[in-house]
């Protein structure tokens, strides 16, 4: 080995040994290239009374991230008449994961611009025009209760129409993310993320597919233990069951 040579690579091991936080701040370096991207390679809007959204994201960036999507509505004036959300989907990079926003807009002429938030970034995408003629409903499906839990809303329904039937936060909470959902079974269970919870009412709209079968019921948010019901019966029959068997060995001890 050249001399001059071992005397530099000695130098520079003994630099980094006297200075590490050199060697950090080249891990940091490399760290830097990573990019958080994506692109829309489909996308299907309906104009119909209810506007149902759905697109297929691309992940193009070099992290893997939580991804969610939301649309802000704008009428002619301007303003920002409503919000909606999609699920959260996890995507690894170079993936394609499908998301769905459902909305149900009075009838008017809006400009809407798609979010989508990935790794806490925001990728921008719109505007896209949406000309709205719904008919006039018949309110004859019914809300019959909401059950709220840390991460999840479950919403009951009564009806008798036989198609689609989906359910939208009209009205929540500045700040809040709440999604939409479909009826299965006469219930859904919507995610939402409160941010700091704090007991707050909001108002959810049942409407088909059609337009013509629609329910709008408020409800004020109260959280409880999931599964709670279970827990209560297996408590009671276990303390049952214990006092069975206390009476029956104190009959045969006699």
């Amino acid at each position: 080995m050249d001399g001059s040579f071992a005397l530099k690579l000695a130098a520079i091991s003994l630099f980094f040994l006297a200075f590490p936080q050199a060697s950090e701040s080249l891990s940091v370096g490399a760290e830097i290239g990573r990019s958080v991207n994506g692109s829309i390679s489909w996308i299907n809007m309906t104009e119909s009374p209810v506007q149902i959204i759905d697109f297929y994201w691309m992940n193009t960036g070099s992290s893997t991230c939580m991804v969610r999507a939301r649309m802000d509505f704008f009428d002619h004036d301007d303003n920002m008449v409503y919000s909606a959300w999609s699920r959260e989907n996890p995507m690894i990079s170079g993936s394609e994961g499908k998301f769905g926003i459902i909305a149900s807009l009075p009838a008017g002429i809006y400009r809407a611009f798609l979010r989508v938030y990935q790794c806490n970034e925001i990728i921008g995408n719109g505007p896209y025009i949406f000309e709205i003629t719904p008919p006039e409903p018949d309110e004859d499906i019914e809300i019959t209760g909401v059950r709220t839990y840390s991460d999840s809303i479950e919403i009951s329904l009564n009806s008798k129409y036989q198609g689609n039937v989906y359910v939208i936060p009209e009205n929540y909470p500045l700040g809040w993310i709440v999604e939409s959902g479909t009826i299965l079974d006469g219930r859904t269970e919507i995610g939402y993320d409160p941010g700091v919870w704090i007991e707050r009412n909001v108002t959810f709209l049942a409407v088909s597919e059609d337009g013509m079968h629609t329910a709008r019921r408020t409800f004020a948010l109260k959280r409880e233990i999931k599964g709670l019901d279970t827990l209560i019966f297996l408590t009671v029959f276990g303390v049952a069951v214990f006092f069975v068997m206390m009476v029956l060995s104190r009959r045969y001890n006699c």
